[in-house]
């Protein structure tokens, strides 16, 4: 029998019994202190200094009278630092080595947001990744921040090389070595991001976007027209994709606690790991944009469009909204980029204009004001767009599927199509057009699913799990 979740055993180390040495600090350090003792500062100011303020530590400071409540203190010098600790009578240090693991940094998309609220958390922390494609949509949001790549990325165009060497992924992962920190978060889909190498003090939370897609028969990012290359594909998959199930069962009963963001992904990862999970919805840009200057793009809008964007995959079903925006003739914007880009450009009427990557300011503009953003893909892991939408006070008209049954309200929030049709899309379209909503709702709605809600849940939830 599995077992869903393993107890940390609770450590406790006297912080003066730690040698001064700037590499002891790869164990959990905890220990009441009394401000006001001047050995104690002095020590409490060199271990700070040499070992923290110059190293890639995550450390937090709570009140020893209410841990919960307590924002990360995250100061620029040790002065400023011990200066606000003499305000507090006692206190816990906690010190902790923290690391990020993901798959791959290229499109920025919901797992990418989900990381990016990590790293805000855990500013210092570094990030693993098998490769960062520069100058991606992605790599832009973290080219600050300290990224690991694997081998992999000295290959020339790791990103198309990925897919059919995913056979590498197993040995790539393996060449890490996390044994030195206290905990790493994995924020794992389609990379078997997880089971990760590591010490016999190491915790691993592991953030689940979904299991693998192309291992358990859902949709995948591709779909190739050539059919002799359809079947040379299906024969190297079926092959490849065994040991790769096996690998990533193997490793996701390594882990040591499961989040998931959806009740969807709750499910998968019960049938394909036998695994428990908490759902930690992911974070989703629900402040409303104030800032009502033009577009930054050079192109004259229509006075009214719908909008759909993101990831531009196969599993997305941008082909059939483009195709159903053709016959209605109805104006269709489309942000974002990826491996269909080319296909779906070719299919496109006139009334039909791609945008590529929009910065925030643009994108925000563009969901206030849609008629509304529309989305299609079977099986969703969750949908962070539609919210994203909601927030700014603009419906959706979903799939009804998947994830998008946890983020839309039939008739509240927005309009659901049974089909995967132009027909069921179609006479969604034309329901829409005929309901009046609320932008409040939508905007109320929105904000269960926040930024700050999401990362006040996962500081929560390792706090409980590390038992500090």
């Amino acid at each position: 029998m599995v077992q869903n979740q393993k107890k940390q055993p609770k450590q406790t180390y006297n912080w003066r019994k730690q040698t001064m040495a700037a590499n002891t600090w790869n164990v959990k350090i905890k220990e009441m202190l009394a401000f006001g003792d001047d050995e104690t500062i002095n020590t409490v100011y060199y271990h700070i200094n040499v070992d923290l303020l110059n190293s890639d530590h995550a450390w937090r400071i709570f009140t020893d009278e209410d841990m919960g409540k307590v924002p990360v203190l995250d100061y620029p010098s040790t002065h400023t630092l011990l200066k606000e600790l003499q305000k507090i009578p006692s206190c816990i240090i906690l010190i902790m080595r923290v690391a990020l693991v993901h798959d791959y940094i290229n499109d920025f998309g919901g797992a990418e947001r989900v990381l990016l609220a990590l790293s805000e958390i855990y500013p210092k922390a570094p990030i693993y990744t098998l490769y960062a494609k520069k100058n991606s949509a992605a790599y832009k949001r973290f080219k600050n921040r300290h990224i690991i790549e694997s081998w992999f990325a000295n290959l020339p165009f790791p990103d198309k090389l990925i897919s059919p060497f995913r056979f590498l992924i197993p040995m790539l992962w393996s060449k890490f070595d996390f044994s030195k920190f206290d905990f790493v978060i994995t924020s794992s889909s389609w990379a078997i991001t997880k089971g990760i190498k590591k010490g016999k003090n190491t915790t691993e939370i592991c953030y689940l976007h979904t299991p693998p897609r192309y291992l358990y028969g859902f949709d995948s990012s591709r779909r190739y027209k050539n059919k002799y290359f359809q079947k040379l594909l299906k024969a190297y998959s079926l092959i490849v994709n065994h040991f790769m199930r096996l690998y990533d069962f193997e490793h996701a009963q390594k882990v040591d606690y499961f989040i998931v963001n959806s009740k969807n992904v709750q499910l998968r990862c019960q049938k394909y790991y036998r695994r428990d999970s908490t759902i930690i919805y992911p974070p989703v840009d629900t402040n409303v944009s104030k800032d009502n200057s033009k577009l930054n793009l050079l192109i004259d809008l229509p006075k009214k469009y719908y909008l759909a964007g993101g990831r531009l995959v196969a599993a997305k079903n941008f082909d059939l909204i483009i195709k159903t925006m053709n016959k209605l003739y109805l104006p269709l914007l489309i942000y974002g980029s990826g491996s269909e880009e080319k296909h779906l450009r070719k299919i496109a009427g006139p009334t039909i204009t791609f945008l590529g990557n929009i910065n925030d300011h643009d994108l925000h503009y563009l969901y206030k004001n849609a008629i509304c953003f529309v989305v299609a893909q079977r099986d969703e892991d969750f949908g962070i767009t539609p919210i994203e939408a909601n927030a700014e006070g603009t419906p959706v008209i979903a799939f009804h599927d998947g994830g998008y049954l946890e983020t839309v309200i039939e008739g509240k929030t927005g309009i659901f199509f049974d089909e995967l049709t132009s027909k069921s899309l179609a006479k969604a379209i034309k329901k829409l057009e005929k309901n009046k909503f609320n932008p409040t709702t939508l905007q109320n709605h929105a904000q269960k699913f926040s930024k700050k809600r999401f990362q006040q849940q996962i500081q929560k939830f390792i706090k409980s799990k590390l038992q500090i």
